[in-house]
């Protein structure tokens, strides 16, 4: 039997205050007992959304200390974009805006910079990255236009640009701990890898793409799925209530933000196990380096039943 493992799913937020991080960033783990075999209890990690029903989440700062300080995670999947699209990166402009003399060129530097700027500790303070909110600095990246996701830094509406700013400081702080790595930027380092996912593209693989209606029947369908792929999930009663009940939003205006943890964990077991894809167009592939890409499914090939018919890269097979 192979040793334990614990894989972790994030629904992240940038939100600005401490007590909002902790009622949005929500944190679920599942122990991989072996090969295929995943629990997920309410101990650990996962009893703080049982015993404080009101702030079941955590802030950045604080999740940080404790995959810094508990038991290494093999896998954490975390739903913020990782980076910034190619345009961006090597814009001159875009980097004097806010100071810089040269364009940031890759991941790492932008990174850096944001570690560097942007302490962990709420409140969260974006002020030196203002001139960013500029409209047309809303572009996606080749994951994005994939997944029909948000721009990394849209600023209004489905507001993205908390979550990549603060996201990227979090980044910062676990991988320059060398505990972790994070993928597909740091190419050697430790095993335990940082992977960036969308729940929204693996539901929408599943015919589902009103996953946030109806968070209950998200759970079940993406169960379902990890079940026919030969992956035994043992989900505590508790924990699956909270997560089919918890809204962060409101009455009118919902906000799944439990159920959305469990997907992204959902989607880090798929990933340990050799069964998630790059959310990213072979003709794309050599922006990777540059722009990352999000981690999910791929719908069937409904002639061949292949699941990865597109072609697209897979997560590397379990050991």
């Amino acid at each position: 039997m192979s040793e334990q493992e614990t894989v972790i799913g994030v629904d992240f937020s940038g939100t600005r205050l401490a007590r909002d991080q902790r009622r949005k960033i929500i944190a679920l783990a599942a122990v991989r007992e072996e090969a295929g075999r995943y629990t997920i209890t309410p101990h650990g990690v996962n009893a703080r959304v049982i015993e404080r029903p009101t702030q079941p989440g955590w802030t950045a700062e604080e999740l940080a200390q404790t995959l810094l300080t508990g038991p290494a995670i093999r896998v954490a999947a975390f739903d913020f974009p990782f980076s910034l699209p190619h345009a961006l990166l090597t814009d001159p402009a875009f980097a004097a805006v806010v100071g810089q003399a040269e364009p940031f060129g890759t991941w790492e530097q932008f990174n850096r910079f944001v570690a560097a700027t942007l302490p962990l500790t709420p409140p969260l303070d974006l002020t030196p990255f203002a001139p960013w909110r500029d409209k047309s600095y809303w572009q996606k990246r080749a994951t994005d236009r994939a997944a029909r996701a948000q721009p990394p830094l849209k600023s209004k509406f489905q507001v993205v640009f908390n979550m990549t700013l603060l996201g990227n400081a979090l980044l910062a702080r676990l991988a320059a701990s060398g505990r972790y790595r994070v993928v597909p930027f740091d190419r050697s380092g430790p095993p335990n890898e940082l992977i960036e996912i969308y729940p929204g593209v693996a539901l929408r693989a599943l015919g589902f793409p009103a996953y946030k209606r109806e968070p209950a029947r998200a759970i079940t369908i993406l169960l379902d799925y990890c079940a026919a792929q030969g992956l035994a999930i043992t989900l505590d009663p508790a924990i699956r209530l909270f997560c089919e009940t918890y809204n962060s939003g409101s009455a009118l205006v919902r906000d799944p933000d439990g159920s959305d943890a469990l997907l992204a964990l959902l989607v880090a077991i798929l990933y340990r196990e050799g069964l998630a894809v790059e959310i990213l167009p072979p003709e794309d592939a050599a922006l990777r380096p540059l722009e990352g890409a999000a981690w999910g499914l791929q719908a069937p090939d409904r002639a061949t039943g292949d699941n990865n018919a597109g072609g697209r890269r897979r997560a590397k097979q379990p050991r």
